[in-house]
């Protein structure tokens, strides 16, 4: 299945959350590349990146310039039609991802689409809804 969606993964000791969350991206159906920028760890992340590389398009351990530098310089390692963004301790809900694809493909003019997210505790219980901004109007041409 080609790649649609570039998904980077910014990390710093969350390890012990890293799998779930590569877990939660390749269950979904799309088709992702995950990259992986670890701002060197110095917990289990390393053994979970072995488990994982040859699942991951890409990975690097080593200081960074912030999460924000991490984030784009995973992305800019990949060409797939849509990119995002999750930190080491998130997941996507089954399907998540996909729905979001399937939106930006509804509405090409959409410079982006956001789903609702949940607050979750260390274990994956849902705790509560997070704030999610009403979406906005389209913007005049």
């Amino acid at each position: 299945m080609p790649a649609v969606v570039t998904v980077a993964v910014p990390s710093l000791d969350h390890g012990r959350f890293l799998d779930e969350s590569l877990r939660s991206i390749a269950q979904q159906h799309v088709g992702t590349r995950m990259l992986v920028a670890d701002a060197g760890s110095r917990d289990e992340t390393l053994d979970v990146l072995a488990r994982w590389a040859p699942r991951l398009a890409g990975w690097r351990s080593g200081p960074d310039a912030g999460q924000a530098a991490a984030i784009n310089e995973a992305i800019a390692l990949d060409d797939a039609r849509y990119v995002c963004w999750m930190n080491a301790d998130d997941t996507f809900l089954p399907g998540g991802l996909d729905t979001l694809a399937t939106a930006l493909d509804a509405n090409p003019s959409a410079p982006m689409v956001y789903g609702r997210a949940w607050v979750t505790n260390e274990h994956g219980g849902r705790v509560s809804p997070a704030g999610v901004m009403p979406s906005f109007a389209q913007a005049a041409p």
